[in-house]
């Protein structure tokens, strides 16, 4: 899954995106990360990698925050088909 990201202030950032998998009985089956430094003024995405699943539908919480925690977008739901 890609997700890209826009630094709109005027200073690079170290940002850990998160991706929290779940099946459909809701149950958190991982956790994925990436690292992004985004420049000023500019896109970055960020790949989490998916391992091998069983065949089924799953959701994927995807966010970004700093690494002093703090958020740096909104939460985004997906749905994935394996």
């Amino acid at each position: 899954m890609a997700e890209t990201y826009v630094n709109t202030g005027n200073a690079n950032f170290t940002a850990v995106v998160l991706g929290v998998l779940k099946d459909s009985a809701g149950r958190t089956i991982d956790v994925l990360a990436a690292t992004i430094i985004p420049s000023p003024n500019a896109n970055v995405t960020a790949f989490l990698v998916f391992r091998l699943y069983p065949p089924g539908s799953y959701t994927m919480t995807v966010f970004a925050t700093t690494t002093q925690h703090v958020p740096v977008s909104p939460a985004v739901v997906a749905t994935v088909s394996v």
